[in-house]
C-alpha cells in the first residue's frame, strides 16, 4: 500500500502541490501549518503503514522539520520494513544507495543531538536565569529586568535606560517584551 504524507507550513509547498504530486497512493493524510494537530496527523500516518508498505513524500522537509526527527522517523521505518520515497529529492529507499543516505543522516542527527546537548550544557547565564544581550556580552538578571519595565512605567526613557545598563533598544525591547 502506498501511503503519502502532506504538510503545508508557513513558508513551503502549498498543500493543493503536494496532494497533486501523491495522487497515485491509496491514502493522502494531509494537514496545514498551525493546526495544532501535526504530531497527530503525522503519529497517525505512521500507525497506518504496515510492513510492506510505503510512504510516500514530497520533500523530507514536509515529514519532519529537522535532521534528528528524520532520522527518528526513517529508523522506524526502516525497523518495520516500510520503504520511503521522497519525490522531489528523487530518494527511494527501497533501492540500497538510498537507503545507505538515510544512514549518514541518521548518523549526523547523532552528531547534532550531541553538539546541542554540549551547547545547552554551556549556556549557564541562562541556566542560572540570566538574559545576555548577544552583542555586548552585558548579562542582565530578572530582577534588573523587571526595575527597567518599572523605570519605564514611571516615564523613564529608553534610550537613557539603555545606555545605565549597557545594552541596545532592540535589546531593551527583546528583554522586556
Amino acid at each position: 500500500m502506498r501511503i503519502g504524507y502532506a504538510r503545508e507550513s508557513r513558508h513551503g509547498q502549498p498543500l493543493q502541490v503536494q496532494i497533486d504530486k501523491l495522487k497515485d497512493c491509496d491514502t493522502v493524510f494531509k494537514e496545514k501549518a498551525g493546526n495544532g494537530d501535526q504530531q497527530k496527523t503525522l503519529d497517525a500516518c505512521l500507525d497506518a503503514l504496515h510492513h510492506g508498505d510505503i510512504l510516500v513524500v514530497t520533500r523530507l522537509d514536509r515529514l519532519a522539520d529537522n535532521t534528528l526527527s528524520l532520522a527518528r522517523i526513517a529508523e522506524r521505518l526502516r525497523r518495520q520494513g516500510i520503504d520511503l520515497v521522497v519525490r522531489d529529492q528523487d530518494i527511494d529507499t527501497s533501492k540500497d544507495s538510498n537507503d545507505a543516505a538515510l544512514k549518514v543522516m541518521a548518523a549526523i542527527a547523532d552528531i547534532k543531538q550531541s553538539d546541542t546537548e554540549q551547547h545547552t550544557a554551556t549556556v549557564t547565564p541562562i541556566q542560572r536565569g540570566k538574559a545576555l544581550d548577544t552583542h555586548t556580552g552585558v548579562q542582565l538578571s530578572k530582577e534588573q529586568i523587571a526595575e527597567m519595565q518599572y523605570r519605564i512605567a514611571c516615564g523613564e526613557e529608553v534610550s537613557e535606560l539603555c545606555d545605565e545598563y549597557n545594552i541596545s533598544i532592540p535589546t531593551f525591547y527583546h528583554l522586556t517584551d
